[in-house]
């Protein structure tokens, strides 16, 4: 249960993140995938205490979502912003959430 927690939190946080962004910086590129994750780091580092997710986890799966959505749109795959796009950014962060949590605990 705490995990579906943490991706619910991390989807949710980096669907903020990328609303904000394309106000800040419109382009979608890995610059500002670099942006995105950057700042989910320091908005899930800040609120630590609470123990919703490990930054570090929670940097590296929106990052890697961010990022190979990104490209994915630059190399005319997925329509930025479409239902698909969403479903995909959401793909990418699960199945790296569950990497990583299976990697730590061997």
């Amino acid at each position: 249960m705490k995990h579906i927690k943490s991706i619910i939190i991390l989807v949710l946080l980096q669907v903020g993140l990328d609303v904000l962004f394309v106000k800040l910086y419109p382009s979608v590129n890995p610059i500002r995938a670099t942006f995105i994750g950057i700042s989910a780091f320091l908005v899930l580092w800040i609120f630590r205490r609470y123990n919703f997710v490990n930054p570090l986890v929670g940097f590296a799966s929106i990052y890697s979502s961010a990022l190979f959505g990104a490209l994915l749109v630059q190399a005319g795959v997925l329509i930025s912003k479409s239902f698909l796009s969403g479903i995909i950014h959401i793909a990418i962060l699960v199945v790296t959430y569950i990497v990583i949590i299976l990697f730590k605990k061997h």
